[in-house]
């Protein structure tokens, strides 16, 4: 697939779905956006975070994934690879668990960096990932827009 440049726009939601799964099409733009000619911008190769937890539930590794976003000629083609090597049965469980991950389920390791990457939402320990990463893309593309 074509890389990504993430300066120009957002990665897709984490709450759109690919292959049955949330979050996986917003880890594979920024999958396509670390391929050479990319962009990734401010966002993480989609190897950490909710991406790694999402793939790690259904059985998939981030670097397996990566490989097939680098050779794959459309988004249907890493669709029926995901879900040719993901387990089926554990679909739901990630999408449940991706969809209602807060600050207040991570280790205190995990609260300091998301309290240093999302310090607005310092207070706000039962906020929605989802809902805290739509709106830092909101404001990233905002700031950019207005500033440039």
């Amino acid at each position: 697939m074509e890389p990504l440049d993430l300066t120009k726009r957002p990665p897709r939601s984490p709450r759109e779905k690919l292959a049955g799964l949330a979050f996986l099409a917003r880890t594979v733009d920024k999958m396509r956006a670390a391929l050479p000619g990319g962009n990734l911008g401010v966002y993480n190769n989609g190897h950490v975070g909710a991406s790694a937890v999402a793939l790690q539930i259904v059985g998939i590794k981030p670097e397996d994934l990566q490989a097939v976003v680098a050779g794959a000629a459309s988004e249907e083609e890493i669709a029926a690879w995901v879900r040719e090597h993901a387990d089926p049965s554990k679909i739901e469980e990630a999408n449940r668990i991706i969809m209602t991950l807060s600050p207040k389920d991570f280790s205190p390791e995990q609260r300091a960096r998301f309290e240093a990457a999302y310090p607005r939402f310092k207070d706000t320990p039962d906020v929605v990932m989802v809902d805290v990463l739509e709106a830092d893309d909101a404001a990233i593309f905002a700031r950019e827009h207005t500033s440039g």
